[in-house]
């Protein structure tokens, strides 16, 4: 039996705007489209068999009860407000605004017309960095340590967007979600530098935070000649890889640390290396389930929260 999800709609088809598109077609959830390139529009309504609106008319439709935003960074602002005022429910992609006091300036809307707004973090809903999340509170590796992420590609280039909101916000997110929750707060220090830009757009950025104890590494680059995309985390017995350019059962390797004594030294010694087995699912998917099943339970999906501080984070790394 196909469940009934709420009717939605995608604003922006680009090629992530696509992919949701598809993903929510699967869903049977998608009502229609919203693409200002029309020769796009008509191409991607024939390929998936949706009509194509235009926004005002989304925006006075009762039966559409969810917008997907996908378009440019610099559009998007504009939309959410008007979405959630003529109460939508609305799905955003990262990043969701520049400066945290936008971000909270939309919050604080979502607050006032009781509709939810969820942002875009991708990674949080894929099912091998979710199980790293569940080893790292069962202490599996032991307190954490420090957190390194790498996340390098030659990659498209958005106008006036650095690599630091291109790719960071995808980084930041599981760092964020990771910490535990007593080290959940700003930064103690950031430490950020440029090592490359075009024309005053940095493409290459190296960062480094502290929280309460806990450092982090966050090394971005969207020149780089080969794709790395991974997060560790280090704790005291051990550290867990998510590296998500590898085959799927090869994503998430746990290596133990044990300690032998040495000339009266404790000495730390590399265990026996696994790779740990997670069920294979579409992070898409799952996201995209997150948001639709909470208008239907109107429960509170992802933490907004966790944006606006994601946002704030990088806000104060851009001003360093």
């Amino acid at each position: 039996m196909t469940i009934k999800f709420p009717r939605c709609v995608v604003v922006g088809c680009g090629s992530w705007g696509e992919n949701l598109v598809r993903t929510l077609v699967s869903l049977h959830a998608l009502e229609g489209i919203v693409e200002k390139n029309v020769v796009r529009a008509l191409e991607l309504s024939k390929l998936y068999h949706v009509p194509v609106f235009e926004f005002e008319d989304v925006l006075k439709n009762n039966e559409i009860q969810g917008i997907f935003i996908a378009t440019t960074s610099l559009e998007r602002g504009s939309l959410i407000a008007q979405a959630l005022e003529h109460q939508k429910h609305v799905f955003v992609e990262k990043p969701i605004a520049f400066k945290e006091k936008e971000a909270q300036e939309l919050y604080q809307t979502a607050l006032r017309t009781k509709h939810h707004i969820m942002a875009g973090h991708l990674l949080l809903h894929h099912p091998v960095f979710q199980a790293m999340k569940d080893m790292v509170q069962k202490e599996r590796i032991g307190n954490i340590r420090c957190l390194q992420t790498s996340r390098k590609n030659f990659g498209k280039f958005f106008k006036n967007e650095s690599v630091l909101w291109d790719f960071g916000p995808h980084d930041l997110s599981m760092i964020w979600d990771l910490l535990p929750n007593d080290k959940k707060k700003m930064p103690d220090s950031i430490i950020s530098q440029v090592l490359y830009e075009r024309e005053n757009i940095p493409d290459v950025v190296e960062t480094s935070l502290l929280f309460s104890g806990i450092g982090v590494q966050m090394s971005l680059s969207r020149l780089s000649p080969y794709k790395e995309q991974k997060i560790i985390a280090l704790g005291d017995k051990g550290s867990l890889c998510f590296d998500d350019t590898k085959p799927w059962d090869e994503k998430l390797l746990y290596t133990p640390i044990l300690f032998k004594e040495k000339n009266g030294e404790s000495i730390p010694v590399k265990g026996d290396e696994k790779f740990i087995k997670v069920p294979q699912e579409e992070p898409l998917k799952n996201e995209c389930l997150a948001f639709l099943k909470a208008i239907q339970s109107n429960a509170k999906p992802e933490a907004f929260e966790e944006a606006l501080m994601v946002t704030k984070i990088l806000e104060k790394i851009q001003n360093k």
